[in-house]
Formats: C-alpha cells, structure tokens, sequence
C-alpha cells in the first residue's frame, strides 16, 4: 500500500482502540455520577493519549486484556485493521468482536488473480484520500473560526486585570492560547461579573484553554469516529461541571442561587460540533449544569482519597496495551525440542485463513517458542504473488547476553528443529501460507525454510483439518513434537499399519513462479534392516523400504487433501514388479532431456552388483507424471534411486553401463524423436 493508505491504517487501528478506552471511560463515568467531576474528566485523557499517541506501553495491568493482545504492527501498537490489508488475497479485520468482523469482511473485495491491482488496495487509497480530505478541510473550518472569534473581540475594552468586554459576543469566554483572555458581554451587573471571573480563572488555572483545542485537533484526525464525537462532547460537560464546583467550593452555599442565575441569563443555547471553540460560560449544557449545581455536596475527604486512587488506576489500565507473549519473554531452550510448550488455546483464537491477516499472524508468531537469547524481531509477509511466505527474523535479546553464541548455533539440528516445529504449527493455523523461513541474528543471507509440501508430506496430508479444534490441535502439537525433526533426517520411521512412507519430495520451480513438489511414497510395505532381512547379503540397503510405491505431485496452491495436484500409480508396472525397494531418502535428479523445457527424472531398482534398472519419467506443464519412451528399460552402471545422465546436446543424453563380455564401461546414446527417444549408437 501507498504511503496514504498506511498511515489511514494506522489512525483506524488507534481510533478503534480509542473507541473501546471511549466505551470503558463511558461505563466508569455513570458509576461516577455523583462523584466530583473532575475525576470524569481526567478519566477523558486516557482516550486522549489513544487518539494522540502512537507510541504505546504495555502492562499486565492492562483493562484492554480481552482484546487479541498479539494482534500489532511493526511499531507495537494494537492492528485490527492488518497495514497490509490492501494486499491480503481475502481481507480480514478482527476488531475482536465476532459480530462485527463478520459483517465487515463479508463486505470487503477478494482480490481477482486476472486484475493487476487488488479491489482492497483501491478501496484503503479511495478511504485514505477521503479522511486526508476531510482533517484537512475540518482544519481550515477551524482556522476560519478562529480568526473571526479574534475578530470580534479585537477591539474589546480591559475592565480590569485580563477581564475585557465587548459588543460583539453574547456569551462571555476564554481565548487566547499563550495569554488567555476573558471576554464578557457589555451590560453586566457586577456581581456577575464576579461569578464569571471566577469561572474562567479556573478554566485557565487547569489549563482547559491548552486541553480543548488539543483534544479537538485529536478529534479531527479522528473524525470518522461518530463515538468520539460523543466523548468529547462529553468531556466538554465534564470540564465545565468540574469548573463550577470548584468554583461553587469558593463561593460557599450561599452563592449557589446567584451563580445558577449568572448561568441561566447567559445561556445562548448554541451547540457548535465542528469546532473546539472558545471556553464559554453559558454555551454548554446549562441545564444538566444548573441541576448538578443545585444537587451538589461536597464530598467527604475520605471518598475523595477511594475515588482519586480509582480513577488513577483506571486511567493507567486504559492507557496501557495488554503484554503479548513476546512482552513476556517466552523462550524455549534450543535442546531436544520435546518440551517446548503452544497454548493451543491461545493459537487457534488467532488462528486466520490467510497470511495477509498481519494482527493475526503475528499473534501467531508471538505465542511460539523463541531461540533462547533471542527476541522477535520484524515478520515480513510475502503476499504479492503466490507461493504465499513469512519471513521471521529474530534479534539477539540485550538483556540475556547470549545471541552470539545462538547465532553461532544456527544451523545444528537443534536450531533446525526448533523452527520446523514452529513451522509444523504455523502451517495448520495460516490457511494459505505456502513458505515458512526463519533469520537469526545478522545472518540475513541464510534463512531456515520450510515448505508447506514438506510438512504435510511428513504428516500424511494436510494439516489444517488439525487446527478444527482444541483437542485435535493439541493432539497434532503432540505429534510435531514427536515428529517434526530437522531436515535431512537420515531416513524415515518404519511405516505403522497403512502409513504412507515418503521416501523423496523434490521441488521443482515452474517458469510462471509456481512451485510443485514430487513426492515418492510407499504407500503399503515394511521396513527391514540388512540383518532383518537375511544377514549379512539379505537385504539390497542398510535400511529396506519394501512396499508398493507411487507419484505424488503436490501444489502448495491449492486446497485438495494434501494440496494434491496429481497422483502417478504406474510406477509397479513400468518395473514389472510387486514391490519395489528403497534405501531410504533420496532426491530426484532432476534434467531437461527432449528439449521441451519441461523438467524430467529418472527413477531406477537395484539390478545386480554392475547397476540398476531405470525408468525417465517427466513432469508436464499441467503438473502431471508422464513416463517417457526409452523404447525399453534402460541398464546403467549405477545404484542411485535416481541418477543425472550425461546431456551431450541435441536433445540427447548418454546411459553408462557395464558390458560383461568385454569386461570394459559403454554407454547408451539416446536421441530424441518426435515422442520418444531411440538408440542411435551401441
């Protein structure tokens, strides 16, 4: 998004933090109805440092404790409008009502693959544009009304000390910032003169000429808000009744009667929303005054100290973020990595559908275990263009002293496990996150990635049914942490009962920029070590993985059981076999052999001592396993799963084997030919 439709972002997210400290501030103040109202109106600056303040603190003691606490930007502060919304496939707001997050999102546009621009980006620039507008024309209205208040009093006459009278005005005032003035009608009587003066020396006394404007131009950054609106109408009743009963306290009881008839004869009944306006006498609320007047008693010491410690501890509670588990300090030690602890509850209330969500994500992120010495530091979310990624990048923590000696220990199995692990969780929480990497310290050149095909090739299937509920998700963070080693493991667990066995999952890297997987998976068999197998010559490998074998062609992309795109299950009869027999992981070897600029691979079994027997098998632009005409089995002088052959150009490629009449290597020259590929030399 544009530089606009950020910081549009970022005045929504703190106005709807405002709008809840509002609705606390609202519910406080009715309990407070008959306590003075200066404590009404200091509960007020709690919205204030909302509306005002981007910085923000964060306290146990936070009051906002049941909004999503891991929910924020880069800057800290509470996001329930992600900043990167206007780039989310499907946009999503969790403002921490459901009934809310409902009925917006179901009205925001998806992104359409065939535009080039996403509708909700449009939609945050169009909105941005709109709320730049109109703070700026509210701006100009009040520079307006302020110039022509400075007009009508410009040629007011000093009565005595900053008290000045004129003509012009129908109500008397406070104006002036940096010399406060007090400006009355002409004709008053002196004793209301008394009870004005006095009421106006409070206000610039508690500097309420500073705080209204202040607040009003708050409000103007704010003035979509309808709910702030009312708070500072409110907090304008608030400041003029906390006005007079100081001023009545001063007066004593007999004054009382006198004071409410100054109050009443100066009363214009003009209601002005678009402006802060001047600090008047009689504009504002003159009846609920006059009847908060005549009720009024002053209350006892005792109350006053209850209430003043209250309203304090209010005012903190508000002003504060509730701590996210990063705040906290979570960490887990880089050991075995069986006990580091997910709050499962916690994670699937932030669980999203898609890694453009941000608050979402990185609540998610918050509540994972952290390399011991380190802290989280910036998620990056890559939602451009599919494959969607994250990436997380760690900082050494000052406060524990051991990054170095973490960083240093990035890449040992520990580490690795840690962050597959942490992967693992992730993928069945974010719907549509296809890549997981993870940076520690100032190692930014070396990520740790994770690909969601990984994952789900190691767990059967797609793990997002996993996250359905709290017992299935604790039952599968069980299972990674059993489970979810470190890449590169030398080979998998012996299969239970018909667990598929993944053997190989090799990426490949489409021309559009997509991504598939091959995976090579013993759907039925068993697993059998050399000794199990016969001794010493009765098994081909260390580690047999004997079985019925297939293809699998993974797409990150797509939302099929296991993000399945294709599934191949001729491998038996291509090998005129039963079961086929592995050695354990391998990698595809992976070359373009026709020219067609589609990727192929070959695939081969354990022949004798002098080589294997192999199958070319290629990968067509539709995702789809093809096996290649080779014109009959090919024989090479090789035992690898799966081998590079020698690419002599011309479409051609040559099969090293071993002749046993001449006790010497040859090879195979292959040539490609329409559709097939023929011998063309012995």
């Amino acid at each position: 998004m544009n530089g606009l439709s950020a910081l549009f972002a970022t005045v929504l997210n703190m106005s709807i933090t405002a709008s809840y400290v509002a609705v606390g501030v609202f519910a406080v103040r009715f309990l407070l109805r008959r306590a003075p109202k200066i404590y009404s109106y200091a509960l007020w600056s709690a919205v204030l440092v909302r509306m005002a303040v981007p910085i923000t603190l964060t306290s146990a003691f936070s009051l906002l404790g049941f909004l999503p606490a891991g929910s924020r930007d880069d800057a800290g502060r509470l996001a329930y409008v992600p900043p990167s919304i206007g780039l989310m496939p499907r946009p999503e707001v969790s403002t921490g009502i459901p009934a809310v997050d409902r009925t917006v999102n179901a009205s925001l546009p998806e992104a359409v693959a065939a535009n080039s621009v996403n509708p909700m980006q449009l939609v945050m620039t169009a909105a941005g544009i709109v709320w730049i507008s109109g703070t700026i024309l509210l701006l100009a209205y009040s520079l307006y009304t302020y110039l022509r208040t400075a007009s009508r009093v410009r040629t007011a006459t000093r009565v005595r000390d900053r008290v000045y009278e004129t003509d012009r005005i129908a109500s008397p005032f406070v104006f002036g910032l940096l010399r406060p003035k007090i400006y009355v009608p002409v004709g008053l009587e002196e004793i209301e003169l008394r009870y004005i003066a006095a009421h106006e020396e409070t206000h610039i006394r508690r500097r309420d000429h500073w705080i209204k404007p202040l607040a009003y131009l708050a409000l103007i950054v704010h003035w979509f808000n309808p709910l702030l609106w009312l708070s500072f109408r409110s907090m304008s009743k608030d400041m003029e009744m906390a006005c007079d009963e100081r001023v009545l306290r001063s007066l004593g009881p007999d004054g009382r009667h006198g004071y409410s008839q100054s109050l009443l004869s100066l009363s214009t009944g003009k209601r002005d929303w678009l402006q802060a306006g001047p600090l008047t006498f009689g504009e504002d609320h003159v009846t609920a005054r006059i009847k908060r007047i005549v009720r009024y008693r002053r209350p006892g010491p005792r109350a006053v100290a209850l209430v003043f410690l209250a309203v304090a501890a209010l005012i903190a509670g508000f002003v504060a973020d509730p701590r996210s588990p990063a705040d906290r300090g979570q960490a887990s030690p880089p050991s075995d990595g069986a006990g580091e602890v997910y709050p499962v509850q916690e994670l699937l209330r932030h669980q999203t559908a898609y890694v453009g969500d941000n608050s979402r994500v990185v609540a998610l992120i918050d509540l994972l275990p952290l390399p011991s010495g380190y802290r989280r530091g910036v998620v990056e979310l890559h939602t451009a263009e599919a494959p969607y990624g994250l990436t997380i990048r760690y900082e050494a923590d000052a406060k524990t002293g051991e990054g170095a000696a973490v960083d240093q220990s990035l890449d040992s199995g520990s580490q690795d496990t840690l962050f597959r692990r942490n992967a693992a969780v992730l993928f069945s929480l974010i719907g549509n996150v296809d890549r997981i990497s993870a940076v520690v310290g100032e190692d930014r050149g070396h990520p740790y990635t994770v690909e969601r095909a990984e994952i789900e090739a190691a767990f059967g299937g797609d793990v997002r049914p996993h996250a359905a509920d709290e017992t299935k998700l604790s039952a599968y963070v069980e299972e990674v942490a059993r489970s979810a080693g470190a890449a590169g493991e030398p080979n998998p667990a012996p299969p239970a009962g018909n667990e598929i066995v993944l053997l190989s999952s090799s990426r490949v890297d489409l021309a559009n920029g997509g991504i598939l997987y091959v995976n090579v998976e013993m759907v039925e068999g068993r697993h059998e070590t050399e000794a199990e197998a016969g001794g010493p010559g009765g098994g081909i490998y260390a580690d047999n993985y004997t079985g019925t074998y297939r293809l699998r062609v993974v797409n990150p992309a797509l939302s099929t059981q296991g993000s399945t795109a294709f599934i191949y299950d001729g491998l038996m009869e291509d090998f005129g076999e039963k079961t086929l027999n592995f050695g354990g992981k391998f990698d595809l070897a992976w070359a373009d052999y026709n020219g067609d600029g589609q990727p192929d691979f070959t695939l081969g079994q354990w022949a004798g001592s002098n080589g294997g027997i192999y199958r070319l098998y290629t990968l067509t632009e539709r995702g789809e396993i093809v096996k290649l005409d080779t014109g009959g089995e090919m024989y090479i002088a090789d035992h690898l799963p799966s081998v590079l052959l020698e690419q002599l150009g011309g479409n051609r490629f040559a099969a090293k084997y071993y002749d046993q009449e001449s006790g010497e290597y040859k090879q195979w020259i292959y040539q490609w030919d329409k559709d097939k590929f023929a011998q063309v030399n012995a």
